[in-house]
C-alpha cells in the first residue's frame, strides 16, 4: 500500500510534469497542414497559457491518483505515462479535435520504455507480452474500423488508442476489455450528444477512451 506522502509525492510530480510538458511542448507543435476546418482550430500555442495549464495538470493528478491507489506496482509505469503525456495529448484532442503525430509517436517510446522496466518490479514475461499483445491488437482493431467507416473517426484516434490499451492490457484481459468498452461507449455517447446537438466538426474521442482505463482500474481492483 502506498503511503499518504508517496501518493501526494507522486501525484503531484507527474501533475507538474504535464503542465511543464503542456507550457513547454504546445508552442512547438507545427499546425496540421491537411486541418478540415483550420479556422475554426485553436492554435496549439494559443493553449499554452497557465490557466489552461492548472486544468491538464489538475486532471493529471486524478489520473495518477487513481493509477496509484488502484494499480499494482509491478503495472505502474506505463499507467503514469498515461496519467502525464496521455491526458496531455487528450486534452489536446479536447480542444481542438486534433492529437499531433509527433508526439503521439514519443509517447509510443516512452511507453514502451515503462513496459521494459516492469519485470524488474514484479511483472512476468507474460504480463509484457499481454500488454504489447493487447496494444497492437486494439490499434489493429481500430484500424479496420477506421478502414470500413472510411474514417468515420479521425487517424490519429488510431494512433492514440495503443497508448490507452497498452496500461490496461498491463493487469489483465479483464481489465482491458472493460477499458474499451468503457472508453468506446463513452465517447460513443459524446458523439450522438454532439450529433444531436448539431454542433460543427469532428468531436474529439482521446478524452473518453483515456478515461476507460481509469475506470476500469477503479471498478476492477
Amino acid at each position: 500500500m502506498t503511503s499518504p506522502a508517496a501518493l501526494a509525492a507522486i501525484t503531484a510530480s507527474c501533475a507538474l510534469i504535464t503542465a511543464a510538458v503542456w507550457l513547454l511542448g504546445l508552442p512547438r507543435l507545427s499546425e496540421p497542414a491537411a486541418a478540415g476546418d483550420t479556422e475554426a482550430k485553436i492554435p496549439y500555442a494559443d493553449l499554452a497559457r497557465p490557466r489552461v495549464a492548472v486544468i491538464v495538470a489538475l486532471l493529471s493528478a486524478a489520473a495518477t491518483w487513481v493509477a496509484v491507489t488502484h494499480v499494482p506496482v509491478s503495472a505502474l509505469p506505463p499507467w503514469l505515462v498515461l496519467s502525464t503525456l496521455g491526458v496531455a495529448l487528450a486534452a489536446v484532442d479536447g480542444y481542438t479535435t486534433w492529437i499531433p503525430a509527433r508526439p503521439t509517436r514519443w509517447t509510443w517510446l516512452l511507453m514502451a520504455a515503462a513496459g521494459a522496466i516492469t519485470p524488474a518490479l514484479g511483472a512476468s514475461w507474460t504480463d509484457l507480452i499481454r500488454m504489447v499483445a493487447g496494444a497492437a491488437g486494439v490499434g489493429g482493431l481500430y484500424l479496420l474500423l477506421w478502414a470500413i467507416t472510411r474514417g468515420g473517426f479521425g487517424f490519429g484516434d488510431v494512433r492514440y488508442v495503443p497508448l490507452v490499451a497498452a496500461p490496461a492490457a498491463a493487469i489483465s484481459i479483464d481489465t482491458l476489455i472493460t477499458a474499451m468498452l468503457a472508453g468506446t461507449l463513452l465517447a460513443l455517447a459524446h458523439g450522438l450528444w454532439h450529433h444531436a446537438t448539431h454542433r460543427p466538426g469532428l468531436h474529439p474521442w482521446a478524452p473518453a477512451l483515456t478515461l476507460g482505463p481509469f475506470i476500469a482500474a477503479a471498478a476492477i481492483s
